[in-house]
């Protein structure tokens, strides 16, 4: 008996999937997990920051709101505090300057992560007050 000569079309005909296929398929998963990995962090990373500013701008509204109401005691150029929300601490400064208008002073209201200088500013509020305090 001779034997059987497999013929070309038949070799390739067999059903199944090779090496090099198994690898292709794992680096496109790969490529694709990576990709929603980097996606995610980069989504966090936002949400954080998001959920930072409006800390800050309730911080700042806070604020505002006792200067306004002790307009008196507020009539210093600069005042500082810092405040801890939500587990972070904000800083922030208020500046009396004159307005542009006559009988109203402006004040901005700066929130800060950090005391110093060259910290971030996260938000900033501006209002015009009364210079005859309210009234």
């Amino acid at each position: 008996m001779q034997p059987r000569k497999i013929s070309r079309s038949h070799r390739y005909s067999e059903k199944g999937i090779t090496l090099i296929e198994v690898l292709v398929s794992i680096l496109i998963l790969g490529t694709v997990i990576a990709s929603l990995l980097s996606l995610l962090t980069v989504h966090t990373a936002n949400i954080t920051s998001l959920q930072q500013n409006v800390l800050a701008r309730i911080v700042a509204e806070n604020a505002m709101v006792e200067v306004v109401t002790n307009h008196k005691a507020g009539r210093r150029s600069t005042e500082v505090g810092d405040v801890a929300l939500a587990g972070q601490n904000f800083y922030w400064e208020v500046l009396l300057s004159p307005s542009p208008y006559e009988g109203l002073d402006t004040i901005t209201l700066i929130v800060k992560e950090g005391e110093d200088e060259d910290d971030r500013v996260l938000t900033e509020l501006r209002t015009l007050l009364s210079q005859e305090g309210g009234r």
